[in-house]
């Protein structure tokens, strides 16, 4: 049986209408086709979602709809901001912090062994880890840590805030990042907003990389948090045989793992958020609908990456085998997530690595009590109580 939290209602079908919660009208695309086309096409567009142009697409929009988001930019602007850091998240640039990374998981599971039954898994071990390696990363004070995590989550709620919360708590992030900014250009520093300072000759936008460094603080850490919470609930819920995989996986199959773990397991509240939102540049058809010039569309990840005609439905991850199509987790074409390989490697590695520590490691409680947090871009378990077993490896 497909677990429940997994579920994709809306069959994949040819774009369909579909009503935003904020109220306007969209098209939503559902096949994978399709919306590999819409993230890649040029006729899509993201530069003028939250320009002012178009009626407003989401109750309170937040950083992730500043138009000053690398994500909301097009064509060269997009490519001028976008080249500041490419060369730093290629996967050969990754390779270089695994040991660091790996070191952090390390100190995190080592932790785990003098906790009791019942601890929060939550709590000790995928909110701690993505704060320690973006914290590391980007050079970070840790005294500024709940103020973080505080910018960050109003950033990414779409209910349970005011314009004014959003807006205060926006001025408050971007006033941090600029004086982040200000003391790297006055003394530079091994991280990561450094590196952005040392490269910047001048020609983009202060607004535009001062959202930058606020973007890749909270996206360096929130969406690793809710990925990683989702993937455990997944493995010690309904793939056994997955988390006992991971206990020997070599590089290879740990990393086979992650992705098919990223395409099966929900990332969005698509009840607030149906997808990635585009607009027409120009007329264009898709699925064998006509777009206007202007139409807004909405890609349904989730549904794509469950397409029928590319993968059979959830049962178990296949560990020996690589997926047909790649999935869309992190997006298609120019705006596929500039971190994807850091993501990828900081799960695999987390996952191993609890794995091997602890074999055994089960949910303390039923799947169905499980609470989920809600009303964000991204979705995950409040808590996830465990059980560590009778063969934890480090006691």
């Amino acid at each position: 049986m497909q677990p429940t939290h997994l579920s994709t209602k809306r069959k994949n079908a040819p774009p369909t209408k579909f009503k935003l919660p904020a109220g306007p009208e969209c098209w939503l695309v559902t096949s994978y086709e399709d919306a590999r086309k819409v993230f890649a096409d040029p006729s899509f567009g993201r530069a003028d979602l939250f320009s002012g142009e178009l009626p407003d697409l989401v109750p309170s929009p937040n950083m992730i709809e500043d138009p000053d988001n690398l994500t909301n930019l097009d064509g060269a602007d997009h490519r001028r901001l976008r080249g500041l850091l490419q060369r730093t998240f290629t996967p050969s640039a990754i390779a270089l912090w695994r040991p660091w990374i790996e070191s952090v998981v390390e100190k995190y599971v080592s932790s785990l062994h003098e906790l009791p039954d019942g601890f929060d898994l939550i709590a000790e071990f995928t909110h701690t880890l993505p704060v320690s390696v973006i914290t590391r990363l980007m050079g970070l004070p840790a005294a500024r840590e709940s103020d973080m995590l505080r910018w960050s989550e109003i950033s990414l709620t779409t209910e349970g805030v005011t314009l004014d919360d959003i807006q205060q708590s926006n001025a408050e992030f971007k006033d941090w990042a600029r004086e982040l900014m200000a003391a790297r250009r006055a003394e530079p520093g091994d991280d990561l907003i450094s590196y952005l300072m040392e490269r910047d000759d001048g020609t983009i936008p202060e607004g535009q990389l001062t959202t930058l460094v606020c973007v890749l603080i909270m996206a360096g850490h929130e969406t690793t948090m809710s990925m990683l919470g989702n993937f455990l609930v997944y493995l010690l819920a309904y793939d056994r045989e997955a988390w006992a995989a991971l206990r020997t996986a070599d590089d290879e199959k740990m990393e086979r793992i992650v992705e098919d773990l990223l395409r099966i397991t929900p990332l969005g509240d698509r009840k607030h958020r149906p997808g990635p939102l585009r607009y027409t540049k120009s007329d264009i058809v898709v699925g064998g609908v006509q777009f206007r010039r202007g139409d807004v569309v909405a890609i349904d990840v989730v549904a794509s990456n469950h397409d029928p005609q590319f993968h059979c439905p959830v049962s178990k991850i296949d560990t020996e085998a690589d997926l047909p199509v790649p999935h869309l987790t992190f997006s298609s074409g120019p705006h596929l997530c500039i971190g994807a390989w850091l993501a990828r490697w900081e799960l695999g590695l987390a996952l191993r690595g609890l794995a091997r520590a602890f074999p055994d490691l089960t949910l303390a409680d039923d799947i169905d009590e499980l609470t989920w947090i809600i009303g964000m871009v991204t979705r995950s378990p409040r808590k996830l109580r465990v059980n560590k077993g009778d063969s934890d490896a480090g006691a």
